[in-house]
């Protein structure tokens, strides 16, 4: 191994060694169209009734596709038992009635239908298990601690002589928490870079042996999976043979791994897991392993959203996981990946009022038939870290960004801790920001067919009191046809990115159910979509060059997934860089 030239990638190893790679259904898919949505009401609610036969009528949607269910009225939340029955299990006994298993590919989720699954106690088998995994984080931490003491030792063995001493600085506090696990990641990681300069600075004569002993460590914290991605072939034929043989049987257990981790919710599937962690990816991998089974436990029996686990609907077998990886997202999307998991788009046409959600459908019906124009807003923080707020905080200005240079569109970032102020910003057409949480800032004049959301907790709480402070009923009230928010903490991996979300909708290529399938990271948990699934806001006017989605790695996985969308409609530009 040359340290010269050696880099350490550390976080792609942990990325690498905990990522679950989610095969999709890979035949092509047509663009979204009427007869293949199914229109789900309450048949005990008459507001539900109305907003469904409205909706079928001006979408002209077939008689057949109507799914009548037997539901509470005014009610938001629901157990998991009555969901499983009256809802998933009804709703699939109806799609399976269809001649083509993939005629229904979208449900439009009519008002009057319950917003929300509610939390189930935890059973005495999860919460031993729990407490076990706990445990065994405890243990895994002091192990990092004590890997992080080695590293920073003159050999990178722990003597009585090297050890710290009882004056030393106290010993972190051990807590099975996300939070902790991160601290000591990032301890460790420094604690490498430091070795890594050491052992470069050691005279070549003193270099082998120090070398040997760094390898042999970081084989115990990374095992042979994260070895093989820092080691690389030096012209030895047997040795790059036998290297070629680890990564092999390294694949082949993250491949075992990825099938247990799709019925993660199965305790044996866990159990062999964390082996295949531990065997292959050493005590970080362990970790992480640990770090993750216990959110999962913690989250398995919480609140979800009944949008978002009806898109798990025709997964196989009995989902139970709190949250799952969305097959269709850009970011991953794999025509090579074959699989019988197929996730359904859902929408949910919903606000405190039938005559509302008329409207909501109204709007939608005449503004694209005309074309949305107007100013996009952008509400960043300004802030620079690397950790997820800093991330998401970056990625609105990416948004903004793309859109003011590949566009016409006017484009207004506010870039500072303040939320856009009241009165401020007219001609809404489309916004993104954050993160007031559950309080509405009233700072837009949103135009008739504007499609907004901000990224903040719990903004979905309700959508049947029109008092309420978050930010979807106000922003349906006030005219947004196009919104999403979470019923619960969703946590900001939940989230769409807006640089995906907004270039994929200005195309004019896709509806908006289709741009939130192609964009919402994980399914079966709380982020739920409000609109008409079928509105295409720039169908008539698109705004972002095509030619640009096809060039971006990413964002040309969406004419992957859905391939029709690049040759459906007639388009006509109101912007000199628009280019179909």
């Amino acid at each position: 191994m040359n340290l010269t030239d050696f880099k350490f990638l550390f976080n792609c190893t942990l990325i690498v060694m905990v990522s679950t790679v989610i095969c999709c259904y890979s035949a092509k898919l047509s663009a979204l169209t009427p007869d293949q949505v199914a229109v789900v009401v309450n048949k005990n609610d008459e507001g539900s009734w109305k907003v469904a036969q409205y909706y079928m009528r001006v979408r002209q949607i077939p008689d057949r596709n109507l799914i009548v269910l037997d539901l509470p009225v005014n009610t938001d939340t629901i157990t998991r038992g009555f969901y499983n029955v009256h809802i998933a299990q009804a709703i699939h006994n109806d799609l399976t009635q269809f001649s083509n298993a993939y005629d229904i590919r979208c449900l439009a989720i009519m008002y009057g239908v319950p917003l929300r699954v509610g939390a189930d106690n935890p059973s005495t088998d999860q919460l031993a298990e729990l407490s076990n995994l706990k445990a065994q984080l405890v243990d895994s931490e002091q192990q990092i601690e004590q890997g992080i003491q080695q590293l920073q030792s003159p050999d990178f063995i722990l003597t009585p002589e090297s050890q710290p001493s009882a004056g030393g600085s106290p010993s972190p506090v051990y807590e099975p928490t996300s939070a902790a696990v991160e601290t000591f990641m990032t301890e460790f990681q420094t604690a490498v870079r430091g070795a890594i300069a050491r052992i470069n600075q050691t005279p070549l004569d003193q270099r082998d042996e120090l070398s040997r002993n760094f390898i042999d460590l970081m084989t115990k914290y990374i095992g042979v999976g994260g070895m093989t991605q820092m080691l690389h072939g030096n012209g030895n034929s047997a040795a790059d043979d036998v290297m070629q043989q680890e990564r092999l049987e390294v694949q082949t257990a993250v491949e075992e791994y990825n099938k247990l981790s799709l019925r993660s919710d199965l305790p044996d599937n866990r159990r062999q897991m964390r082996h295949i962690q531990e065997s292959y990816f050493g005590v970080l991998g362990l970790t992480k392993e640990l770090t993750s089974e216990i959110l999962f436990l913690s989250q398995q029996n919480g609140p979800s959203a009944v949008d978002s686990d009806l898109m798990t609907l025709l997964y196989p077998g009995n989902n139970q996981m709190p949250w799952i990886p969305n097959p269709m997202l850009i970011d991953t999307w794999s025509n090579a990946a074959n699989s019988s998991q197929r996730t359904l788009m859902v929408s949910r046409l919903d606000a405190p009022t039938p005559d509302m959600v008329i409207r909501m459908i109204q709007s939608s019906m005449n503004v694209q038939a005309k074309g949305l124009s107007g100013t996009a807003y952008f509400d960043a923080r300004g802030l620079t870290t690397t950790d997820a707020y800093g991330n998401m905080d970056q990625d609105i200005r990416n948004a903004a960004h793309l859109i003011q240079t590949n566009t016409g569109m006017k484009v207004v970032l506010d870039n500072t801790p303040a939320l856009l102020q009241a009165v401020n910003c007219p001609d809404a057409a489309i916004y993104c920001g954050w993160y007031s949480v559950h309080h509405y800032v009233d700072s837009c004049q949103w135009l008739p067919g504007c499609v907004a959301y901000h990224i903040a907790s719990y903004e979905l709480s309700t959508l049947h009191n029109p008092f309420d402070s978050g930010w979807c009923v106000n922003l349906i009230e006030r005219g947004v046809t196009g919104t999403l928010g979470a019923v619960d903490e969703p946590y900001l991996f939940a989230f769409p990115r807006p640089s995906e979300f907004f270039p994929l909708l200005l195309c004019g290529r896709f509806t908006q159910a289709e741009v939130y399938y192609l964009t919402t990271p994980v399914v079966g948990w709380r982020i739920v979509y409000v609109g008409d699934p079928l509105y295409n806001p720039f169908k008539n006017n698109p705004v972002y060059p095509v030619k640009l989605i096809q060039q971006d790695p990413i964002l040309a996985n969406a004419f992957l997934e859905l391939p029709d969308a690049l040759h459906s409609g007639q388009f006509t530009s109101h912007s000199d860089k628009a280019e179909p």
